[in-house]
């Protein structure tokens, strides 16, 4: 993922949020980043958040099924567009940027790392 100043983002092969996530599908492409303010469920405590929406998608890919991957069963249709919320996190790495996914109820956090 990058976030460029003036509000352009590009993802490459980037999983979804939420139940998306089971799904195994992942998408490249360009579109918009801002700051919003994040909503119950997107951000650990409604922190503020990274909103990213993709309009131009570029690629998809299909993660093969693993073991825990119990409802990935067939290839994802394509996406059109996509919005991802990112929380943002201090760590003792400093700011990084977070997302949810699988199980609203029980998700699973992943931290991006920058390089």
């Amino acid at each position: 993922m990058t976030l460029e100043e003036g509000g352009r983002a590009e993802v490459r092969n980037l999983g979804g949020e939420d139940w998306d996530f089971d799904e195994g599908w992942g998408l490249s492409g360009t579109g918009t980043w801002q700051l919003i303010n994040g909503a119950s469920g997107e951000t650990i405590g409604g922190a503020p958040a990274v909103q990213i929406s993709i309009t131009n998608v570029t690629g998809q890919i299909q993660r093969p099924p693993r073991a825990i991957d119990e409802w990935t069963t067939s290839p994802h249709t394509p996406i059109g567009q996509y919005t991802w919320e990112f929380g943002m996190e201090r760590t003792k790495e400093g700011l990084q940027p977070y997302y949810l996914a699988g199980d609203p109820d029980a998700p699973n956090l992943y931290h991006l790392k920058r390089t």
